[in-house]
């Protein structure tokens, strides 16, 4: 189950400071989109997945709970500790 909105930012203000915009950073909070990204895919599970810029991780529970095998990339070291 994704975060909600206020979940999110709870999270984000105990990472330190605001999401970067140089990483064009953006959260996924709305577990339909996260759901309708995922079948949009037409990916078959297991599927081998590389996700750039993993965030808190949201997309990644989604891929993972359907059983695909996810490589996920984060150059921001707060959320990469977090993950």
């Amino acid at each position: 189950m994704p975060l909600t909105p206020s979940e999110t930012r709870k999270v984000l203000n105990l990472l330190g400071p605001r999401p970067k915009k140089k990483l064009g950073q953006n959260f996924l909070t709305d577990g339909n989109i996260v759901q309708k990204s995922i079948d949009l895919s037409n990916l078959e599970a297991p599927s081998e997945v590389l996700e750039i810029g993993p965030g808190l991780g949201t997309l990644t529970e989604g891929l993972l709970k359907q059983g695909h095998r996810v490589h996920a990339v984060e150059v921001d070291n707060r959320l990469a500790g977090y993950l």
